[in-house]
């Protein structure tokens, strides 16, 4: 159900989940499901609710497929989405954890905390203080690196990022 449409592939040499072959017919339907899980940046986004809007027009997916789209693009966005149960964060999409989802999804939130706006300045100038400050600082700006490697970036991707939005804004001042 998953390996056709080529959500769940090798990449990057590992076997992984990610978006859709395009001319697999999955597309609209994970476009609509990435679309929700950004809005959850600003609030939690109940797993009901994304499944009623999935149910909804224009995409009008039946209630059987949503649970397997749902948890296939939770483990695809997994460094950047997190799930909560009845309010507490859910570390790991276990197969218990997944099997209480999917039997009442109305227990269960989402939330983003990607890196963007706001939470990338923030870690930005954490990072930004912490650098060159000592081995006693050393731990917290590991944590940070590996958070920042898994999404693909560095440190100084992120400074750099921050500093070219900065001067950005000032510009359009």
């Amino acid at each position: 159900a998953l390996r056709g449409p080529g959500i769940h592939r090798i990449r990057s040499g590992k076997l992984g989940f990610g978006a859709p072959k395009p001319d697999s017919g999955y597309s609209a339907v994970w476009r609509q499901i990435n679309k929700l899980l950004d809005s959850s940046m600003s609030k939690p986004l109940t797993v009901e609710e994304l499944g009623r809007n999935l149910m909804a027009p224009p995409i009008g997916l039946k209630e059987g497929p949503i649970p397997v789209r749902v948890v296939a693009a939770l483990l695809a966005r997994a460094q950047e989405v997190g799930v909560y149960e009845e309010g507490t964060f859910v570390g790991y999409l276990s197969s218990d954890v997944i099997d209480r989802l999917v039997k009442n999804p109305a227990r269960f939130s989402i939330r983003n905390f990607a890196l963007r706006g706001a939470r990338a300045k923030v870690v930005a100038e954490l990072a930004r203080r912490l650098q060159g400050r000592g081995p006693a600082l050393a731990l917290p700006l590991t944590w940070i690196e590996q958070r920042l490697s898994e999404s693909g970036l560095t440190i100084e991707q992120l400074i750099q990022s921050e500093n070219q939005q900065q001067a950005a804004n000032q510009v359009s001042i």
